[in-house]
């Protein structure tokens, strides 16, 4: 059958959860700063590194279920 999906979390996957979320902070506090404040220099591969470095970490903290 299926396998059971264990509520407790290791802490490699906790350490995932929180850089991914980490990671959409600072991306979307740089699209803040970039948008109200000034123009950051490379503010756009900047914004962009960061949110694809937080959707791998939150994918791999998935795939360790």
């Amino acid at each position: 059958m299926g396998h059971a999906v264990s509520a407790e979390w290791t802490s490699l996957r906790r350490t995932f959860v929180i850089a991914g979320g980490s990671l959409f902070f600072v991306s979307d506090s740089m699209l803040a700063w970039d948008k109200f404040v000034r123009l950051l220099p490379g503010g756009h591969t900047k914004v962009m590194v960061t949110y694809h470095l937080a959707q791998s970490a939150l994918a791999a903290s998935i795939a360790l279920m």
